[in-house]
């Protein structure tokens, strides 16, 4: 879990600033999601 926070970390300074926003909202969605329902 904390190897895709750091991925996601490294796309989005990697993407513009823009695109780093949405990208930041999906990991705020899927880690809430993986901590409610782990599998």
């Amino acid at each position: 879990m904390i190897r895709a926070l750091v991925q996601v970390e490294i796309s989005s300074t990697a993407e513009p600033s823009l695109s780093s926003i949405p990208s930041r909202i999906l990991l705020i969605l899927s880690v809430s999601h993986k901590l409610s329902s782990p599998v």
